[in-house]
């Protein structure tokens, strides 16, 4: 098996919380391009939370996979992009404010909050900045379209199992990825992380069969098990690891930093 792309997700996977990159985890980025090896993010973040990610490491004009594969950028250079109707999700939208939970939503690329609540509120006094605050006009709710909606928990009192008479309205039109029974993030059918890299692969003029990916959870699991090889880092979840072909001890920087040290290893091996 020869490796030449890597796809790693962000959230859960490379950082934890809001952790900087670590230097040893850049260092290691550096050496394994220099080595041939194209490495790249999937994530769910928008693009202004992983081009400057990019720009760190050095790969300021790579190919990446933005919102679970609702858009694929290089650069300022838009790929692909797929948006819903806001209409669609209404109604789980209307129980999720009642309820106190906090709600975003990209237009393009810039992310609102819906209503300030408790969390917001206090978000945005920890952090001395966040989302601006936009609740979409009547005139909105029928005309706009969205690239990606996320309901987070925070304080309510209530959890994600509260929408599901909704999912089960709107699964046929939209992509539901479940975090736990915090948080959910939808986008549109169709797209997927793997999608993403199958055309950031098109880009590149590469293939399947060289790609590992290095992942976490629920909206990785299509891109481990597609990928040549897929790796999981140490706080997986359960069904992820049992679909990786390996698991790494290390969390966040340090277990990505290992899965590329084994890449880099098996390659070597391979070559001998």
């Amino acid at each position: 098996m020869t490796i030449k792309y890597i796809f790693c997700d962000i959230d859960g996977t490379l950082i934890q919380k809001r952790e900087p990159l670590t230097s040893s985890f850049i260092e290691e980025v550096r050496e394994i391009t220099d080595q041939g090896f194209f490495f790249t993010f999937a994530s769910g973040r928008l693009p202004y939370r992983i081009q400057p990610l990019l720009d760190e490491l050095g790969l300021a004009n790579q190919p990446y996979v933005a919102c679970n594969g609702a858009l694929v950028k290089k650069g300022t250079e838009t790929l692909f992009q797929k948006k819903f109707p806001l209409a669609l999700v209404r109604n789980l939208v209307d129980k999720a404010l009642a309820a106190n939970m906090t709600v975003l939503y990209a237009i393009d690329e810039l992310e609102y909050v819906m209503a300030e609540n408790s969390a917001t509120k206090r978000k945005r006094a920890e952090r001395g900045n966040y989302h601006p605050l936009k609740m979409p006009t009547e005139a909105e709710w029928q005309t706009l379209e969205i690239i990606k909606l996320n309901v987070l928990q925070d304080d309510s009192i209530e959890d994600i199992r509260l929408f599901e008479a909704e999912f089960e309205e709107i699964k046929e039109q939209i992509l539901i990825t479940r975090y736990g029974t915090y948080g959910i993030e939808l986008v549109s059918q169709g797209v997927s992380k793997q999608t993403g890299i199958e055309l950031v692969l098109q880009q590149v003029r590469g293939n399947l069969e060289a790609v590992a990916t290095i992942g976490d959870n629920e909206n990785d699991c299509e891109m481990i098990q597609a990928a040549a090889l897929g790796i999981a880092v140490g706080n997986a979840t359960p069904e992820l690891a049992k679909l990786a072909d390996f698991q790494v001890a290390g969390i966040a920087s340090q277990g990505v930093e290992e899965a590329l040290k084994q890449i880099r290893m098996q390659q070597r091996e391979g070559n001998k």
